[in-house]
């Protein structure tokens, strides 16, 4: 029996997560996600393992400051690959005295 191939999802250090919907990069030729892609330590976060990204080091905690959210994998994604990546970011509003 085949092994179902399930999004990878990780949280950052901002509060929001990535997704990346793994079934979709099986087709993908160029793996472009994983060309730019860097960590704080300049090590990369995504690896390829089995034709689809992974978690270069799964036991580092992405949501402690991993990632740089640099946004090159979903950029990669989107221009040369399937666009298989999404980043969510909270957005955090501010309410000021008189409004």
């Amino acid at each position: 029996m085949a092994k179902k191939i399930t999004p990878l999802k990780f949280k950052l250090f901002s509060g929001g997560q990535i997704t990346i919907h793994r079934l979709q990069c099986l087709t993908c030729e160029t793996k472009a996600c994983v060309r730019h892609c860097s960590s704080s330590t300049l090590d990369p976060v995504l690896k390829i393992q089995n034709g689809v990204p992974v978690l270069a080091d799964d036991k580092i905690p992405t949501e402690k400051g991993w990632c740089i959210e640099c946004l090159a994998c979903e950029q990669d994604c989107a221009l040369y690959g399937n666009t298989a990546i999404q980043i969510e970011f909270k957005v955090h509003t501010h309410v000021y005295p008189g409004q």
